[in-house]
């Protein structure tokens, strides 16, 4: 029974690929606890411009950070839209 349920759900695996147009980085010291980034990028794919916002991450905690330039193509494993703000380790360079 379990397994004619799982047959009915869709399976997309294929990544989105975006192109990075701009990037927006802000960084805040938080006493002790380090830097806070913030990143915002704009993103284009099939001639649609896109901006979203990743989760910011302290760096005393997180360590070292994915970073985005100009220019890259950068996966994610489903349709991006407007304004969302997904976590920054589902987003992948390309």
């Amino acid at each position: 029974m379990i397994h004619a349920f799982i047959a009915l759900i869709p399976m997309n695996t294929a990544d989105m690929t975006y192109r990075v147009m701009d990037v927006e980085t802000r960084t805040v010291r938080i006493a002790r606890y380090g830097t806070q980034v913030s990143e915002t990028l704009t993103l284009e794919r099939d001639g649609k411009t896109i901006k979203i916002k990743l989760t910011s991450q302290t760096e005393r905690f997180h360590g070292r950070r994915a970073s985005f330039s100009k220019g890259d193509s950068v996966n994610y494993d489903r349709e991006l839209k407007d304004g969302m703000v997904i976590d920054r380790n589902s987003l992948h360079k390309g």
